[in-house]
């Protein structure tokens, strides 16, 4: 008993047996090594979690900050979109960490008073593996969905001009969108080489690829349409040729002449 109160978690009766000694630190010191190694990946994954939340709130602080601009109107809706849509690997995130520290908590406790056994043990280490992974996968698509709107937005709101590659940019503003095409049947591609690279300003053209995405999702197409909207880039002498095109309805041939009036709709 006193042993116990002060710290003890395990005893050997007599006549010792060296196998079983042996055995019993084999497995304490097995023990050891995988609840430090638990405890490192949850403080890992708190991290994680924390590190997202913190990007979410300054998303959207962003938002209020851009709905102000009219000429921002449409980014302001994208800030809208990608908190929205981070909120749910987030929220998933912390519901599975607080599980995982709660099933940890439970098999240390078991272990401590004696009545772990090995399946439990087994259950245990197959749930903190699916866990971990699903909180890893949720984790990486918001990192990614972050990575490429922070780039896209800095870049609409600095103007700044400078060199980047062509299909990997407009790749970031479509991944940017995502929210915007979640529950649309619709599919985007793009046709451009990957070494196409240009000296010039990111900003305006995620400004209008943006602009012309959002145009064809609100006006090209009814109801239950399945769509394809078409980016193609050709690179010639005095820099890119970029043809946009969706196969929905069109223009109506009166608004032809004005479509590049401002606010046109």
């Amino acid at each position: 008993t006193l042993g116990f109160e002060l710290g003890a978690v395990d005893y050997i009766t007599k006549p010792f047996k060296k196998a079983e000694v042996k055995a019993r630190a084999r497995t304490h010191l097995a023990l050891k090594v995988m609840r430090e190694e638990l405890h490192d990946k949850n403080i890992m994954l708190e991290k994680h979690i924390k590190e997202i939340q913190e990007k979410t709130e300054i998303l959207e602080r962003s938002q209020k900050q851009l709905i102000q601009s009219e000429k921002m109107a449409s980014l302001g809706q994208l800030v809208a979109g990608v908190a929205h849509e981070i909120n749910t690997p987030v929220g998933i995130g912390v519901t599975v960490s607080s599980h995982l520290t709660q099933s940890t908590k439970k098999i240390i406790s078991s272990f401590e008073n004696n009545n772990m056994s090995k399946s439990d043990l087994i259950k245990y280490f197959s749930s903190t593996l699916e866990t971990s992974e699903l909180i890893l996968q949720h984790l990486l698509q918001t990192a990614d969905l972050i990575k490429s709107f922070k780039m896209v937005s800095a870049d609409q709101t600095s103007h700044e001009r400078r060199k980047f590659n062509v299909k990997s940019y407009l790749g970031d503003i479509i991944l940017s969108l995502r929210p915007k095409l979640k529950n649309k049947p619709h599919q985007i591609t793009i046709d451009c080489d990957d070494d196409i690279e240009i000296d010039g300003y990111p900003g305006a053209l995620a400004q209008i690829i943006t602009n012309m995405v959002l145009n064809s999702l609100l006006h090209a197409y009814s109801e239950g349409d399945k769509g394809t909207i078409a980016i193609e880039v050709l690179k010639n002498a005095d820099g890119i040729i970029l043809k946009y095109r969706d196969d929905g309805k069109g223009i109506p041939e009166e608004n032809i002449e004005n479509i590049f009036e401002p606010f046109l709709t």
